[in-house]
């Protein structure tokens, strides 16, 4: 999937967003949003493919139908799986972006 996780990691993605209570945000969400993604670099819309995926991973690797911090919460988790640099800082920036379209 993505050089800057471990397979650990990797998995534990794929765990989050198979979580049961997942009905608005399910994994189906995520294979759309990559899609997307997919779709637009292959019609030349320039990017950092590894930041804008991995933000589209951990955009809602957090996600409690009750809460209302759940962007905050997976840019949290973000910034402490990627350490510190600018990777991490630009996928934190991103994923909090993602509160603004809900």
């Amino acid at each position: 999937m993505l050089s800057a996780l471990t397979p650990n990691q990797q998995q534990d993605f794929v765990v989050r967003w198979r979580q049961p209570h997942r009905q608005y945000r399910p994994i189906g969400h995520l294979h759309a949003v990559l899609d997307a993604l997919n779709m637009r670099a292959s019609h030349g819309c320039e990017f950092d493919s590894e930041t804008v995926i991995l933000a589209a991973w951990f955009h809602d690797a957090i996600y409690d139908i009750q809460a209302l911090d759940n962007q905050e919460r997976s840019a949290a988790l973000a910034a402490s799986t990627l350490g510190l640099g600018p990777l991490a800082d630009e996928v934190v920036r991103l994923v909090l972006l993602t509160k603004l379209r809900e």
